[in-house]
């Protein structure tokens, strides 16, 4: 098992690296998310990978992104950060 930060993971590379850790879920998980602003996109990555840790850029949408992945009712939510400081 491989455990996998994906970087971007809302744009093209990071649905296409998250496509495959789904089509392979003996091999990779994704334990961190990060994307820059679309916390939709990211919400249903949360709900379908369940990370540990998931860091959005743009902190002006930090506590939306909280109220998404709250209304997600997962029994084990993400760690949620916010800003250029979480993403690095």
């Amino acid at each position: 098992m491989k455990y996998i930060t994906v970087l971007g993971s809302t744009g093209s590379i990071g649905t296409q690296t998250l496509e495959i850790a789904s089509e392979q879920p003996d091999k990779f998980k994704a334990v961190a998310l990060s994307a820059g602003r679309n916390i939709n996109l990211l919400t249903e990555q949360v709900k379908t990978h369940k990370p540990e840790v998931v860091a959005i850029e743009d902190e002006n949408l930090l506590t939306d992104l909280k109220n998404n992945i709250n209304n997600l009712r997962i029994s084990n939510p993400p760690t949620i950060l916010g800003g250029r400081e979480a993403i690095n």
